[in-house]
């Protein structure tokens, strides 16, 4: 009886043991844009407050690759102010394709706008430079 207890209590000090090993699985949702503007050209950094980062989701039957859009492409559109250091965010986000410009008067240099995809597990960061210009009707 000795015996059986010792090894009960052995059996149950290393299911404990495993236990309080186990690698925590780690929940965080990844829902979020952000990202952080430079000034480009005929931009400063005093130019950022009146900058807005407009944003829509896609329908799911648009192509993320398209290169114009128009409003009926779009589940909703939102912006987001950019804060003096350039940087902004948008929070709470569904999964899917999402496409994002500058307000008016301004471009992302060499893109002109972003395509970003929200699958849940990647982390969203974009860095942009931003120009003064004024893209042809691709929204």
């Amino acid at each position: 009886m000795k015996k059986q207890f010792q090894t009960l209590l052995i059996i149950f000090a290393t299911i404990l043991f495993f236990t309080a090993c186990e690698k925590d699985e780690t929940t965080e949702k990844f829902d979020s844009i952000s990202g952080v503007l430079t000034a480009g050209e005929n931009v400063t950094a005093a130019d950022f407050s009146t900058i807005r980062i407009k944003m829509g989701k896609l329908n799911d039957d648009v192509s993320p690759i398209a290169t114009s859009f128009e409003m009926e492409d779009f589940d909703f559109i939102i912006d987001t102010e950019v804060k003096a250091d350039g940087s902004f965010v948008f929070e709470d986000l569904d999964i899917g394709n999402y496409v994002l410009a500058p307000s008016e008067g301004f471009i992302f240099a060499m893109d002109i706008f972003a395509i970003v995809t929200i699958d849940g597990k990647t982390l969203i960061h974009l860095n942009r430079t931003i120009e003064r210009g004024t893209p042809e009707n691709w929204w």
